[in-house]
């Protein structure tokens, strides 16, 4: 989507969509480009492993997990089996 819109958005300096997309790769801009992409990627990831943890323990679950305090002997949590 960033290529899209950076593409669409020099598409007059540069003649067309295409040889905007191609400029935008042969410029320093790339990086930026780059960095822009993976930050974006992991707060999507971020958001999404939040939302199927938040689904799995209901409503206010994960607050209520996170603001607990953790039990001094783990092993007595565990059911027997």
């Amino acid at each position: 989507m960033l290529i899209l819109e950076k593409g669409l958005e020099s598409r007059q300096e540069f003649g067309g969509f295409f040889p905007a997309v191609r400029q935008l790769f042969h410029q320093a801009d790339v990086y930026h480009m780059l960095a822009n992409t993976l930050c974006l990627s992991g707060a999507l990831f971020v958001y999404n492993l939040l939302s199927v943890v938040q689904r799995h323990l209901g409503e206010g679950g994960l607050i209520r997990m996170l603001l607990s305090p953790l039990p001094d002997k783990p092993e007595a949590n565990r059911p027997n089996g």
